[in-house]
């Protein structure tokens, strides 16, 4: 799915959800919000679109346990794809983690499921407010 308006931010977000139904909301919310939206609903296919598109997306909002390629492994194979280009991950996930700095540099924070619509909106607004692609570490709510 891509939205075609213009979001606030200069970039998309990359939803990457194998739960249909969530993913298809995640989309939505964000899309009413006014940002444009790729979805992938696997890791693969997330690939693909970070390695046709890397420049257009801004953040990806990764779900860390999909059956084909999970979070972790999608993160490696990413770095390899963008190095110098990765965007802003934020993962979404059911384990919560104390220290976000711990998980790797890239990584905005994470969003611990199930988790509410203004939770998500504030930390896609949070990461996407600045402009840096993977540079220094920023904490999520």
């Amino acid at each position: 799915m891509d939205a075609n308006t213009t979001g606030s931010i200069a970039g998309h977000v990359l939803v990457v959800e194998d739960e249909d139904d969530l993913r298809e909301l995640i989309v939505e919310l964000l899309e009413r919000e006014g940002f444009a939206v790729f979805a992938a609903e696997n890791g693969r296919r997330a690939l693909a679109r970070l390695e046709s598109d890397a420049s257009r997306i801004a953040l990806v909002l990764l779900d860390m346990s999909m059956p084909d390629v999970d979070g972790w492994e999608f993160l490696e194979l990413a770095k390899g794809l963008a190095p110098d280009a990765l965007p802003k991950v934020v993962l979404m996930t059911a384990h919560a983690y104390r220290d976000v700095e711990s998980l790797g540099a890239g990584l905005h924070g994470y969003l611990k499921k199930p988790f509410d619509v203004p939770a998500l909106l504030e930390v896609v607004r949070g990461a996407t407010a600045a402009t840096p692609r993977s540079g220094a570490l920023q904490h999520g709510d």
